[in-house]
């Protein structure tokens, strides 16, 4: 779900709820994985903005997310001053990131993108945006890939 302006931004999030919610009818036990409370605050912070759908955010955020940053900070020790995602990585990613590496990386980008748009240079805003999309994904597969490394090398005791 992309938008880049306010109405696009309210549809997107319209859509985005929509798409959940309906996936919660397919399957109550769904679960979305993030990490650290960003989402959370952005779902928050749009459905006031927009003023729509604000019950069905705080009932996703409440019983669909599950951040594994907590899981993390109670279950790993690393030698990193950090507990990003990003520096977890190495532990459960076979691959390392290219082009856009961080959310302050990205942002600036963004604004290139912009940039790029307005003075109506489709082909490099085009990039940009791909490279964006594709750091976006990337961070979508690497929340994935450590819930999945979580799971496995949780205690055999700890019931699933």
């Amino acid at each position: 779900f992309t938008a880049h302006d306010g109405a696009a931004e309210r549809q997107a999030l319209i859509d985005f709820v929509d798409f959940v919610t309906t996936r919660l009818d397919e399957n109550p036990d769904l679960r979305i994985y993030h990490y650290a409370p960003y989402e959370a605050t952005a779902l928050r912070k749009l459905a006031r903005r927009h003023q729509v759908k604000e019950g069905d955010v705080e009932f996703i955020i409440g019983n669909v997310l599950f951040d594994l940053l907590p899981v993390v900070r109670n279950s790993l020790r690393i030698s990193e001053t950090s507990m990003s995602i990003k520096k977890l990585e190495p532990l459960y990613m076979d691959e390392t990131r290219t082009g856009v590496s961080n959310g302050a990386d990205s942002v600036a980008e963004y604004g290139h993108y912009r940039a790029a748009a307005a003075a109506g240079d489709g082909e490099t805003a085009r990039e940009l945006l791909d490279g964006l999309l594709s750091y976006n994904e990337y961070d979508c597969y690497s929340t994935l890939k450590l819930r999945d490394w979580l799971l496995s090398i949780r205690p055999a005791l700890v019931p699933a």
